[in-house]
């Protein structure tokens, strides 16, 4: 319909894990169908490619080397991601989660890596590291947040956002948090994620959805403290960008966790 090839990335001077990697990327894995923004008549826009995309509501987010990085993601972690579902920058949910169960679980190393040195570079940018933000530090909205925290979401994910394991992830340093743009910490907040198995018999527990529970004012503090204190973010989301994302949002019954 739309008349134009795509172009991939010029190989020129790449390595052979960088043109495996691409060929996985770009061609059998399609990845970008999701990661790529498109238009109202649905074509991607190629100019954007891998810049991320939304996707029954959520982000798919950028893939691009340097917004890999910014979330902390290194080769060594983005490759186990891709082959176990998880890490420490989180697990994969939503349109993902079938995507790991269906398809990268079951890619030998050497293509997952070669994926992620495509993804990263021959020669990656440094992950970012975060530095913990003192509670006085806090906005006074992420402080406000930390009370919300702690009633709702440190039975499972600990007072200090470690996680616990085989029952629910860590906040520190978790990639949902480090997105500039907060559509995914609200969908996942407000919708909840259903069990999740992985592989080597891992598992997290369902987590419940709080789109009842928590007034747009609580959101938007829980979001602000959890992208501030954790995610190396500024912790001044407004109520009316949450309450705008909130009215967003398609129907629960069409989205895949």
């Amino acid at each position: 319909m739309y008349g134009k090839d795509v172009k991939l990335e010029s190989a020129e001077g790449k390595s052979e894990a960088w043109k495996r990697g691409q060929y996985m990327v770009d061609v059998l894995g399609h990845c970008g169908e999701c990661h790529t923004p498109r238009g109202l008549p649905g074509a991607m826009q190629m100019d954007k490619r891998m810049t991320g995309g939304i996707l029954n509501g959520y982000l798919a987010p950028s893939l691009l080397a340097t917004d890999l990085a910014a979330r902390g993601w290194n080769h060594q972690d983005l490759s186990s991601f891709l082959k176990h579902g998880m890490s420490a920058q989180g697990t994969m949910f939503n349109e993902m989660f079938p995507v790991f169960h269906n398809s990268t679980q079951g890619l030998t190393d050497p293509d997952l890596a070669a994926m992620a040195t495509f993804l990263l570079g021959d020669q990656p940018p440094a992950a970012k590291v975060l530095s913990d933000v003192p509670l006085d530090k806090l906005s006074a909205s992420a402080q406000r947040g930390r009370q919300d925290y702690l009633n709702v979401c440190a039975g499972c994910h600990a007072v200090g956002g470690e996680g616990k394991p085989h029952i629910a992830v860590a906040m520190r340093g978790n990639t949902t948090l480090r997105l500039e743009d907060p559509r995914n910490l609200v969908r996942v907040i407000d919708d909840g994620i259903g069990e999740q198995k992985f592989s080597g018999f891992e598992r997290m527990q369902p987590m419940p959805g709080f789109v009842e529970k928590l007034s747009d004012a609580q959101l938007t503090d829980l979001v602000n403290y959890l992208r501030q204190g954790w995610g190396g973010l500024p912790g001044d989301l407004a109520v009316s960008e949450v309450q705008k994302l909130r009215a967003d949002a398609p129907p629960l019954e069409h989205k895949v966790h």
